[in-house]
């Protein structure tokens, strides 16, 4: 796991711009590959926004969150 300086590893700082962007109208969906540890945080974000996902397991270590407008993410 690699810390920042404000102590957030950096995959979930991305994660976090990935949301930040979502609700300012940047993207309609995201896809975020993220290290399994960080699954459980990812996830009660993405539920207490209230923002549609999807998981996917990308291999052993890693984990796909989809997320985003609800009508991208029934396309997946």
């Amino acid at each position: 796991m690699v810390m920042t300086s404000t102590g957030i590893p950096g995959e979930i700082k991305v994660f976090l711009n990935h949301i930040y962007e979502y609700k300012k109208g940047v993207r309609n969906m995201v896809l975020c590959t993220l290290n399994k540890c960080y699954e459980p945080i990812a996830v009660e974000r993405l539920e207490s926004q209230k923002i549609c996902f999807i998981k996917q397991e990308a291999s052993d270590r890693c984990v796909n969150l989809y997320f985003g407008k609800p009508e991208c993410i029934e396309t997946i």
